[in-house]
């Protein structure tokens, strides 16, 4: 029985231990604009958001850029398109890649080429990719446009 009550109480304030995690950005800590900075890895790179010399996370990009009505509406147009890509074209993909393969394996005996025999499913897969490249571009420079926009007001 005690075991039980000790779980429960677990469960009964481990909404409070998260919250107790959260970590809000206040605005008014985070003020200046915010830069971009590009590391090098080797032969990769990334970029680092800093405001004031101190590295943003992705939280904290998000109160921010969420603060300023017009970088809000920026980012709300990048959430969106990221949204489209994720949601929309790559299940596109998935789904003729996946019709494409079936047919292409249940006609391995017709004197046709495979990929002539389920034409259309891959080229709807191909449609799915590149839709999917082209709303991250998209997305990307909506962020990039929501930086720009947070920026205008220093």
């Amino acid at each position: 029985m005690k075991h039980y009550s000790i779980l429960f109480s677990l469960l009964l304030f481990f909404p409070f231990l998260i919250q107790a995690q959260n970590s809000k950005v206040d605005s008014s800590k985070k003020s200046g604009p915010i830069k971009v900075n590009v590391i090098q890895f080797g032969r990769h790179s990334g970029t680092l958001y800093t405001i004031n010399n101190e590295m943003l996370n992705n939280a904290d990009m998000k109160s921010i850029l969420n603060s300023y009505p017009k970088s809000a509406y920026e980012f709300h147009k990048y959430n969106q398109q990221k949204n489209i890509g994720l949601f929309v074209m790559l299940p596109i993909f998935l789904t003729s890649s996946t019709v494409g393969l079936i047919e292409a394996i249940n006609n391995k005996n017709e004197p046709e080429s495979r990929i002539r025999k389920v034409s259309i499913p891959f080229a709807i897969s191909v449609g799915g990719v590149i839709g999917y490249i082209m709303t991250g571009i998209i997305a990307n420079n909506h962020f990039k446009k929501a930086i720009i926009a947070y920026n205008s007001q220093f």
